[in-house]
């Protein structure tokens, strides 16, 4: 374990991350394991913890230490033809922070997001003490689903320090296609549509670029035929669309084009999140448009991301769209930088985490 004058601290075994814990409680300092801390706070790095523990393929399962990236599991993977399928946005990022962050892009409306693939996990909590949740094979379901609860828990509840996922085979193909939609009411008539498609689209994506301009893209995987067949038939079924154009033919563009829309959901001081029902978004993306300079959903899941012009643009538009939100059954979703409600002492979360953190040791 070594140190640096900018509390700086690389870690190679979880013996040594429940100690740098138990330490900084001690010396009254706190702790995290994100690449951006203040100067007060122990910056864990865990990229010494960065070896495959165990990869029965047959089994499509893979254990790894927390300090694996996302480049090296994929690199991994791709050698038995396998895949974790939630889109990437930074492939340096270790799959500890991707788990904490519980970061999703386009493909999570046919695949699913993290919270279906963790299956098992080792975390060490704000006492030093090592737990563990789920297991190394799909079927174990005892004792309490802490794996989801650490999905997106921005390091507040302990450090991951070993993570098991389930895994999916790797599609031969992938072709996405968008559509020009005149108007919000078009929008909704052709989303609307899809809910009874003869196809199995895996992106269904949605960007509004002017009252009168929307472009929906949808994905489809399989083997070319497949893709093929479901392309003609989208493109049947949608009918009304002003224009359509290819916007990634094989999956190699196609993975590429999902990488690029997920980076929308790192965190940022200038993009706002919702939820809503995926037959309010085309609402929710014409509200959000007059207050942010990029809007785009991932319709079929029912999150809308506006990206503003900077962080006090992006706290305007949160106000002015949050009566529009709730009326459509929806609510803001607040990045790690904007979350605070764990902080506050009455809520469901903040027990939560004083039962992980009572010291308050994670920054």
């Amino acid at each position: 374990m070594s140190n640096s004058a900018d509390n700086f601290q690389r870690v190679s075994s979880v013996d040594e991350v429940a100690k740098l814990i138990r330490s900084s409680h001690e010396q009254g300092q706190t702790v995290s394991a994100a690449r951006e801390s203040s100067a007060a706070t122990v910056r864990m790095e865990l990229s010494g913890m960065n070896q495959v523990v165990e990869y029965p393929a047959r089994d499509m399962t893979i254990t790894v230490q927390a300090g694996v990236t996302l480049q090296q599991l994929s690199d991994q993977l791709a050698e038995q033809n396998q895949q974790l399928p939630v889109d990437t946005a930074d492939p340096n990022m270790t799959v500890g922070a991707f788990v904490a962050a519980d970061l999703s892009g386009p493909r999570q409306y046919g695949y699913g997001t993290l919270r279906d693939y963790l299956i098992g996990m080792e975390a060490v909590d704000g006492q030093g003490r090592v737990f563990h949740a789920g297991g190394r094979v799909v079927k174990n379901v005892a004792g309490y689903d802490l794996c989801r609860l650490a999905v997106g828990s921005q390091g507040t509840i302990g450090i991951l320090t070993q993570l098991t996922f389930k895994l999916k085979p790797t599609t031969e193909q992938m072709k996405i296609q968008s559509w020009t939609l005149a108007g919000q009411q078009q929008v909704a008539q052709t989303l609307e549509r899809l809910n009874t498609t003869s196809t199995r689209p895996v992106v269904v994506d949605l960007t509004c670029q002017t009252d009168d301009h929307w472009t929906l893209f949808l994905g489809v995987d399989g083997t070319n035929q497949v893709c093929d067949w479901q392309i003609a038939q989208l493109t049947e079924e949608i009918g009304v669309a002003v224009d359509s154009s290819v916007v990634a033919a094989d999956l190699e563009s196609s993975l590429k084009w999902c990488a690029e829309q997920a980076k929308l959901s790192l965190d940022d001081d200038t993009i706002q999140k919702m939820q809503t029902l995926p037959s309010k978004v085309p609402t929710i993306c014409a509200a959000a448009r007059h207050g942010a300079t990029r809007v785009h959903a991932h319709a079929g899941n029912g999150i809308v991301i506006a990206k503003c012009q900077n962080a006090e643009a992006r706290d305007a538009l949160s106000v002015t769209i949050s009566p529009t939100i709730q009326q459509s059954g929806g609510h803001l979703i607040a990045t790690a930088r904007q979350a605070d409600s764990y902080r506050r002492t009455e809520s469901w979360s903040a027990r939560v985490v004083s039962a992980f953190d009572p010291h308050k040791v994670f920054a």
